[in-house]
């Protein structure tokens, strides 16, 4: 097992591609709807994917604590 700082690429990649999809949705359902621009999308994507790292690191965290108890 390895634990890093940062997220793994598939995770930043992925999360990426979610927020592209998120956006092409939003831009395609909401009426007058301003378009985030390209650096826009992959800082939200980045963002996704520190959250979803920081909720498996404290997942992993939980889990050692478990075993210690």
């Amino acid at each position: 097992m390895v634990l890093s700082d940062i997220p793994s690429r598939h995770l930043l990649l992925g999360s990426i591609m979610c927020s592209y999809h998120d956006e092409m949705l939003r831009a395609n359902t909401a009426e007058g709807y301003e378009p985030l621009g390209v650096d826009e999308v992959i800082a939200s994507g980045f963002k996704r994917a520190f959250r979803k790292h920081v909720d498996i690191l404290s997942q992993k965290k939980e889990d050692a604590q478990r075993f210690l108890d």
